[in-house]
């Protein structure tokens, strides 16, 4: 060979370029050139294949530091190991990695939800505009979370709005794009983009409640078995299937109610058989779904997550069913009864899941300073507030407002805080008519009136919050065949919860010597339809055992707080007992002593009381200057109420005075000093 065909056979040789390792998986294990489109290579999609989607280089995602590989996937996701070589400055990778390690999570909310915790993340890996979406929207999270709460004016929320409604009608357009081009692809990611689309098209619809949802079926007929169907009474594949399948009743459920709103006050004879047909396959649809999911709930142990995401999905059917049967012909009695028990019944589902959201916030994964949660997924926030908001019971509207006062949280476009403001300013709006409407119809008012008004105004007569009252039942423990006695119960609210959680499965008793609480007590329990046994008798002369027992506010029933403890011990020899009792926060003035004399405790001696006896403290806590505050407003607010409307009364100028007395009593003398400690003990 010449030096010329040397040269011939070097021009032509390839030249050496590094092999390209960005591909998907699956193009990869089958050596093939990957055209690396995302979330899905539309090679493995013609050809019927998977995409197991594309990881991050190694050699990237390891720390510079570090030589070793393998030690990067052994990390934990708290520890920082955004990757390097991820475009963009440090702050947009930190950002990146706080969306990893608690945004993602925080966004789907109760419920688990690969859209945002895998699909996001993976499109944003290689797509300039998707990733620079990702840290925009990281950075407001984190900002949302670790800041405090600030009000927004209408206008800025009606501008809000309108932007994302326009937003979502874009991506509705773009949705369909996708769905034309390719038509017949069953690619996960393709039906990801499509359950969330249906998400947030309920989301909008729930907000804007005369919406119609735009991915729901115009035809019921041809779609009505295919729902029936839909929810049999086999268990779920899981709660992401429980909540699409819910969320394609809701939309069903909206489409039906606003596209035949013109029926709303018709009778039932004056509606067609194809709306109450309609109706009916609905229930049908939503008693398959229950049916469901009680089969999914029993049939397996699940984790704690798993239970209360399932909890915010029994939330919103039971919520969505209320409205269903509300409607079509109207019913009144469905929200318009007071009491409610099916109201209280949702809101006892609620309740654990603020505790959740607290071991959440507190746990080694979460940003140190979180204060507020945000999620872009609906939770309970919209059908609390539905509930308080339609319910006429006005308990009902009292505890869903506290418990969003109190959770810290916003949903999609609904803020916790700012729905309670509304419902707050509502209740004012209401009060204040209806004390126009009985100043005009003046009907003299009696003694008696001014006493059964006392109390009218609580919901229990101890300064003690709705959250509060369900921790201590957390801690109390109730099991199913235990008795749990209250002594000095009064009108038996914390003991009608207590029930409310076993139903008839415990043996509940309640004693007190007050013959209108009792009377109170027995109508609230045949209200809730609850089993409750309440006796008129004096608590020192309880004889009877249990294994729980609840005394608040009574110790001076039972000869005081150190011969309570005695006391409680010969009835519950074995078991936990709820406390509660008055104690000083700070040594009392003599004006103080005067008001309530020598025989309270501080919180150190009331504990070491128990201690004496026996007891052991499990759980301790006291109220705070909220809950005193308003334990003493409402004490005051039935009377006042009734004062309002009787101005010519004698007694009603008698009893003015002695509540006005009494409040100066409590801003001079004793608010911040007497406080009021619960315990719950164990022996």
């Amino acid at each position: 060979m010449t030096s010329s065909d040397v040269s011939i056979v070097a021009k032509k040789s390839r030249t050496s370029v590094p092999r390209k390792r960005t591909g998907c998986q699956t193009c990869r294990k089958r050596r093939i050139r990957c055209d690396e489109i995302r979330p899905a290579c539309m090679k493995c999609v013609r050809s019927g294949w998977k995409c197991d989607g594309y990881r991050i280089d190694p050699v990237a995602t390891a720390s510079p530091k570090s030589g070793n590989i393998s030690s990067v996937f052994a990390m934990p996701i708290t520890s920082y190991s955004i990757p390097f070589k991820v475009p963009g400055s440090q702050k947009d990778r930190r950002l990146l990695h706080y969306f990893c390690v608690q945004g993602s999570r925080d966004i789907s909310g109760y419920l688990p939800s690969e859209f945002w915790t895998q699909t996001v993340l993976q499109a944003g890996h290689k797509d300039a505009v998707v990733r620079r979406a990702l840290v925009a929207m990281s950075s407001l999270h984190l900002d949302y979370a670790t800041s405090d709460s600030e009000g927004k004016s209408a206008t800025c929320a009606e501008t809000l709005n309108f932007a994302a409604m326009q937003h979502l009608s874009n991506g509705f357009k773009l949705l369909a794009s996708v769905q034309d081009k390719h038509t017949g692809d069953e690619s996960d990611e393709i039906k990801g983009l499509i359950k969330m689309f249906e998400r947030l098209d309920m989301q909008a619809s729930i907000f804007e409640d005369d919406r119609v949802p735009v991915l729901v079926p115009l035809e019921w007929k041809s779609e009505g078995p295919k729902f029936d169907s839909s929810t049999s009474e086999q268990a779920f594949n899981g709660l992401q299937d429980a909540q699409q399948k819910l969320v394609k009743l809701q939309a069903w459920l909206y489409r039906f109610i606003n596209t035949n709103a013109h029926l709303h006050d018709e009778p039932k004879e004056s509606l067609g058989a194809e709306i109450l047909q309609e109706k009916e396959s609905l229930f049908r649809g939503y008693d398959s779904w229950l049916a469901a999911s009680n089969v999914f709930e029993y049939s397996n142990q699940h984790v704690e997550q798993t239970l209360h995401g399932l909890r915010i999905l029994l939330i919103q059917f039971h919520v969505c069913r209320m409205i269903l049967q509300s409607k079509f012909p109207q019913n009144t009695e469905v929200f318009g009864a007071s009491p409610n028990p099916s109201a209280h019944q949702i809101l006892d589902l609620a309740e654990p899941l603020f505790q959740y959201t607290k071991r959440q916030n507190a746990s080694s994964n979460a940003t140190k300073s979180t204060r507020r949660n945000f999620s872009l997924e609906t939770g309970f926030i919209p059908p609390i507030f539905a509930l308080a908001f339609k319910c006429s019971d006005d308990s009902v509207a009292t505890r869903a407002t506290q418990m969003l006062a109190l959770s810290q949280r916003r949903e999609g476009l609904y803020d916790a805080q700012t729905m309670a403001n509304i419902l707050a300013e509502l209740r004012k709006s209401r009060d204040s008519a209806s004390i126009n409407y009985l100043n005009s119809t003046f009907v003299p008012m009696e003694e008696e009136n001014f006493t059964k008004a006392r109390y009218a105004a609580m919901t229990w007569n101890a300064p003690l919050s709705e959250t509060r009252a369900a921790e201590l039942l957390d801690h109390l423990q109730l099991f199913d065949g235990c008795t749990v006695i209250d002594l000095g119960c009064g009108w038996g609210e914390i003991l009608l919860r207590a029930v409310s959680r076993n139903r008839d499965k415990i043996t509940a008793v309640g004693i007190d010597t007050d013959a209108a609480h009792l009377e109170r007590a027995r109508a609230l329990a045949e209200d809730r339809g609850l089993n409750v046994e309440f006796n008129q008798q004096p608590a020192s002369e309880y004889t009877g055992l249990a294994s729980r027992a609840i005394c608040i506010g009574s110790s001076h029933a039972l000869g005081g707080s150190k011969a309570m403890f005695d006391r409680l011990s010969e009835i519950v020899p074995k078991g936990r007992v709820l406390v509660g009792d008055m104690i000083w926060n700070q040594p009392p003035t003599n004006a103080a002593l005067e008001l309530f004399g020598n025989d309270i405790l501080t919180l150190a001696e009331l504990v070491a009381a128990s201690r004496e006896t026996g007891w052991e403290v499990l759980n301790l806590g006291v109220a705070d200057q909220r809950e005193w505050d308003d334990f003493e407003s409402k004490h005051r607010a039935g009377q006042r109420a009734l004062i309002l409307e009787s101005p010519e009364s004698p007694f009603g100028q008698q009893l003015k005075e002695e509540l006005a007395k009494r409040e100066r009593d409590y801003l001079t003398v004793y608010r911040g000093l007497l406080g009021f400690a619960f315990l719950v003990i164990g022996r």
